[in-house]
């Protein structure tokens, strides 16, 4: 831009001093300042001014003095001003081309964001939903409609999670005037065809009145409660068994010490015919074949190795606390 203003510049003032006309071209002198004003800064417009001004009154006819330094005086304040105008406006021009790269790369970074986080909730195996104030589904990923039982995200929108999750629509009637609610809680969830299962949830309330949301992170636990039940009924199997042993081992004990006296008893004459001590004796041995029948039903389960560290790990928590 300088090479042209000053290339525009000589071309002005090759032509006055090789014509000779007999008026002036100082209109024209604006053109290279304003080429340059888009370059310049302010002063350095002024100095361009006062500059073609100088040359511009060079190739005029000859004047008094006073009329020469009003003319340049004119002329330096009418170039000043236009080149001083295209600064102001190349400058603003920038400042709105600044601006507007800057949004641009704010909104590619937002988008960017938004895709990754939508990736992320899409492909999380947890259900994410947000809820309005009437407890109706603002955004949900594709768990969250699985887990209630929609055919897709489309026939979520807009439902109402009120019935499904109680818990949920309590937490957004209790809290209007709480500034946050940051908890989680386990709770019973309803699918849309009626059945329930457990549910854990994390939830966070913002916003404020009408404009009052609340976002979840929802599991469903049905499988941790089915394991947690089996674990607990075999432990129950297996104190049962061991109280079954244990009452076993003192009848066993008893069937012995009536054997011996039986064994006593039929040294007798007398007695070892009788029919009624004959049948005591039957009832002993069935008795005792009863008691010892479990020892035959034992099962020793599976014992495999175990990584010492990760059981102490797991005492730790248990024990921590205490």
């Amino acid at each position: 831009m300088l090479t042209v203003a000053g290339s525009v510049l000589a071309l002005l003032a090759v032509v006055e001093w090789a014509s000779h006309l007999d008026y002036s071209l100082g209109i024209l002198y604006v053109v290279p300042i304003m080429i340059a004003g888009t370059v310049f800064t302010r002063i350095q417009v002024v100095m361009a001014a006062v500059f073609c001004a100088w040359l511009r009154g060079q190739f005029g006819p000859p004047v008094l003095p006073i009329e020469f330094g009003l003319r340049f005086l004119m002329a330096t304040l009418a170039y000043s001003a236009a080149g001083l105008l295209v600064v102001e406006m190349t400058r603003n021009r920038r400042t709105v081309l600044a601006h507007y790269a800057q949004l641009k790369l704010e909104k590619e970074l937002r988008m960017k964001a938004e895709a990754q986080l939508k990736t992320l909730a899409d492909s999380s195996p947890a259900a994410i939903v947000t809820l309005n104030r009437e407890v109706k589904v603002l955004a949900a990923n594709r768990a969250a409609a699985d887990m209630f039982g929609f055919d897709g995200l489309a026939e979520m929108q807009e439902a109402s999670l009120e019935q499904m999750v109680p818990l949920l629509a309590n937490a957004l009637a209790v809290s209007p005037n709480m500034r946050h609610l940051r908890t989680s809680a386990s709770t019973w969830a309803k699918r849309k065809d009626g059945s329930h299962f457990p549910l854990t949830t994390w939830f966070s309330t913002y916003g404020e009145g009408a404009e009052r949301c609340l976002a979840a992170i929802l599991v469903d636990t049905s499988e941790e409660v089915r394991e947690r039940e089996r674990e607990h009924f075999r432990h129950l199997l297996d104190y049962n068994r061991l109280l079954a042993g244990a009452v076993s081992h003192e009848i066993r004990n008893l069937c012995s010490a009536i054997t011996v006296v039986s064994s006593n008893l039929a040294r007798n004459p007398g007695v070892q015919g009788d029919a009624d001590f004959q049948a005591l004796t039957t009832l002993v041995e069935g008795l005792s074949r009863l008691a010892s029948f479990e020892l035959g039903k034992r099962e020793e389960s599976a014992i495999g190795a175990v990584d010492v560290r990760t059981v102490l790990d797991q005492l730790r928590v248990v024990i921590e606390p205490d």
